[in-house]
């Protein structure tokens, strides 16, 4: 759905996240899908967040180190 539909999976994943906001993984879609609509910032706060709560969340941390690059940010 998030590739053909990125702004109706953001929405959707960003109303599971309001209901479930430790379910970490849903998180983890919603920056994605933030990503794919170039909301940087906004996928970059859920990403940082995750790892708040689970430091040993792999894929965000990669997709946050990319994402960082990405704007220019390479001290984190």
């Amino acid at each position: 759905m998030a590739a053909d539909h990125p702004e109706e999976a953001a929405r959707e994943y960003a109303t599971a996240v309001e209901i479930r906001p430790n379910f970490l993984d849903l998180r983890f879609k919603l920056a994605e899908a933030y990503m794919d609509l170039d909301m940087w910032v906004d996928a970059c706060l859920h990403l940082k967040e995750i790892l708040v709560k689970n430091p040993a969340f792999g894929g965000a941390r990669v997709r946050l180190d990319a994402l960082l690059n990405r704007m220019g940010d390479t001290e984190g």
